[in-house]
């Protein structure tokens, strides 16, 4: 299954959270005297999920709903793999449901001002400080999720387009996010100068986000980043990727953004309130971010 994955190009954070996953599926199966795949029932899975929603991780507390929800779509996606190459006749896990998901949004999600003190921070007369910099005003205009974020490739940088391309971001969809001249100008920067610095050493890395050793920066970099700005200010509310990333949402709608249009920039599959999947081309959120986002806004009207 792990080797499908990969060859369906799958990242290798994906596969192994796949990994760990199935892995308490399997403790599972085998506390309950279930040794063989072709054994395994829709009963033995509602039992597994009515497990997950009692159970407690190893700190004592109750799993997430989202991550049961991670949980079982990494089960049904294994069993469908199953039945396609004919492991199994059936399968056990299309009754498997997610948990019905929370609809409340983090709360103390830093303001425009928050944002503009955060991105004065970093020392831009570093290397290392002027990534920084560029990787919060990437985020912060895009609301790119973390490991896209850290994920992306020089080749994945359009800046004539004022574009980045993600590859098989949620839901497993490549998508076009637009970006406005603040974040088309640093990124620029970025490339031509420090970049060039860090991967001295290794000047063959195709990574967009390099470390001081010129390698893609590794899992949670994004937020280790965060939070060690987060620690500079006293920060008191939430400062991770996602916090920025629903900050962004929730700034560019109190400007008026359309939300079908908030939901094609971040590459939502679907929202509650919204039924059909919007289809928004690059050029339209061009405008539309050029229109709403505080960014740019306040550098409109400077011009």
């Amino acid at each position: 299954f792990e080797m499908y994955m990969a060859h369906q190009k799958y990242q290798k954070e994906t596969i192994a959270g796949y990994r760990n996953n199935l892995k308490v599926l399997i403790e599972y199966l085998e506390a309950i005297g279930v040794e063989k795949i072709t054994d395994v029932t829709p009963e033995f899975l509602e039992g597994f999920a009515f497990y997950m929603s009692t159970a407690e991780t190893r700190e004592g507390r109750p799993y997430a709903q989202t991550t049961i929800k991670h949980h079982f779509v990494a089960v049904r996606d294994f069993f469908q793999w199953a039945v396609k190459v004919k492991i199994i006749l059936s399968d056990p896990s299309k009754l498997l449901k997610n948990p019905k998901l929370s609809e409340k949004l983090p709360r103390n999600l830093p303001s425009p001002d928050e944002v503009k003190k955060l991105l004065l921070l970093p020392d831009v007369g570093t290397p290392l400080g002027f990534r920084d910099r560029t990787i919060i005003e990437l985020v912060y205009g895009t609301g790119l999720r973390s490991n896209e974020t850290r994920s992306l490739n020089i080749d994945d940088v359009d800046l004539a387009a004022s574009t980045v391309f993600v590859q098989r971001g949620k839901p497993k969809k490549d998508r076009y996010v637009p970006f406005g001249k603040e974040v088309n100008h640093i990124l620029g920067e970025y490339l031509r100068g420090p970049r060039v610095i860090l991967t001295k050493r290794n000047p063959d890395e195709e990574a967009f986000f390099v470390n001081s050793r010129g390698n893609r920066i590794h899992v949670g970099g994004v937020s280790e980043i965060l939070r060690g700005y987060k620690d500079i200010l006293g920060f008191e509310k939430q400062l991770t990727p996602m916090a920025l990333r629903h900050a962004v949402a929730t700034h560019l709608l109190s400007n008026g953004m359309n939300i079908r249009e908030i939901q094609a920039l971040l590459g939502h599959k679907s929202l509650e309130t919204t039924t059909v999947y919007t289809r928004v081309t690059p050029i339209d959120l061009q405008d539309q971010l050029r229109k709403f986002h505080p960014r740019q806004r306040r550098r409109r009207r400077k011009s």
